[in-house]
């Protein structure tokens, strides 16, 4: 079985010669699949059909990445990237038992990434002034890199995200002028690949059932950065998936990243937090398994986005150490607080934007940003303001807090 052409579509620029990756059986499905535990990680996964070959294909990490595909025909056909790709060639594959043997026709290596930028708002209630600013510094931050700025729905709890609510958002964008680039993600519409990403990290062998309840953390926690630290009480009991969480092992190694706005972050993520979910007892992917299984396949390299989150970057970043993913470049800025200090949100009632005062209010939100708005004073559309803000974005103007008052908001 030699000579299956699959076109790679590649995200990252270093590319090895005559790579060995040990073939295994998933082992609920008993689909095919090859995983190369390297900081080139690479997880390949086919499917035996009639004779041939086809299924999802994923190259990640260091090397490169696929998206989906699939076999055109049985041996012979290719293997076909998905969208937001930005280079393509096609390699050979030689399947040999037990072993799969990439040949790599190209000696050459070419840094092709660029900036890949996202907003990621999660369909709870309409976009407010928060939200805006969120949205705001990450368009402005890719355009003025010449980047490509991508809107994901965040909705993976369904228990309270609605889709109407994704509509008046993309709806709210595009009056503010923020207009994206390639086709609008659903986290609902990508649960294989959560499920997939949750297979690699059972197959490392660094996720446990757990059947914890929050009375019994909280009885038997200390306090940590987020509440009670989970003290690992399941970690070796062996318990089945059914009803139960899914978390995943930490340690107490020194976790530091560099924010391009906060600075150095710091974090053990076993004293602070402790074992964390990745999989609700509820069946429910959690956000911090999405979010990374997200920006890796969509081979993000810039995440900009509110403070509040920053505390999360660690487990995200571990995550990522975890699975081979390379870890993108984080920038959090200040969030809105209303003038109680509490962040704005459906829960404290935060209203939505005005869009008939668009122009107004990205003033506003440019000065919150800490940017110059002399220059846009006079600016009569969204999309001259934008245009001026982006040429006089910089990042060395954004507050270093974690919160700010949101003001008086038009």
């Amino acid at each position: 079985m030699t000579g299956i052409g699959v076109k790679i579509e590649m995200t990252h620029n270093r590319i090895e010669r005559n790579r060995r990756i040990d073939m295994r059986k998933h082992p609920g499905t008993g689909k095919v699949f090859a995983h190369q535990c390297s900081p080139e990680h690479t997880v390949i996964n086919f499917q035996q059909d009639q004779g041939g070959f086809s299924g999802i294909v994923f190259l990640c990490g260091s090397c490169y990445l696929i998206r989906l595909g699939a076999v055109d025909e049985s041996f012979g056909g290719q293997i076909r990237a998905g969208e937001n790709t930005f280079a393509s060639r096609t390699f050979p594959v030689n399947l040999f038992g037990n072993t799969i043997n990439h040949a790599v026709q190209s000696n050459q290596s070419s840094n092709i990434m660029g900036y890949l930028g996202r907003f990621a708002p999660s369909p709870t209630g309409p976009l407010h002034f928060g939200s805006l600013i969120a949205a705001l510094a990450s368009y402005l931050d890719a355009k003025a890199h010449d980047g490509k700025w991508l809107v994901r729905i965040e909705d993976i709890d369904e228990t309270r995200c609605n889709p109407s609510h994704t509509t008046d958002i993309l709806r709210t964008l595009e009056t503010f002028g923020l207009k994206w680039d390639g086709v609008i993600q659903t986290q609902t519409a990508r649960k294989a690949l959560y499920g997939a990403t949750l297979e690699e990290l059972r197959v490392r062998g660094v996720v446990y059932a757990c059947a914890c309840s929050r009375k019994e953390i909280a009885d038997s926690a200390i306090a940590g950065l987020e509440g009670p630290v989970y003290p690992g009480t399941c970690r070796s009991k062996g318990f089945t998936d059914h009803g139960n969480a899914i978390r995943v092992r930490t340690s107490n190694e020194k976790i530091s990243f560099t924010d391009l706005v906060q600075g150095k972050v710091e974090q053990r993520i076993e004293s602070a937090i402790g074992d964390f979910i990745v999989k609700r007892r509820d069946g429910l992917f959690a956000y911090q398994l999405a979010v990374v299984a997200d920006d890796a396949e969509q081979a993000i390299t810039h995440v900009v986005r509110g403070a509040d989150l920053l505390d999360s970057t660690a487990r995200q970043i571990h995550l990522q150490r975890l699975l081979g993913h390379p870890t993108p470049e984080y920038l959090h800025i200040p969030v809105a607080v209303n003038e109680l200090g509490q962040k704005l949100s459906k829960q404290t009632l935060a209203t939505a934007v005005a869009t008939a005062t668009a122009c107004d209010v990205l003033r506003v939100a440019l000065s919150f940003l800490g940017q110059h708005t002399k220059n846009v004073q006079t600016a009569s559309s969204v999309d001259e303001i934008l245009d001026v803000a982006t040429r006089n974005w910089d990042r060395g103007r954004i507050p270093r807090a974690r919160t700010l008052p949101a003001g008086l908001v038009p």
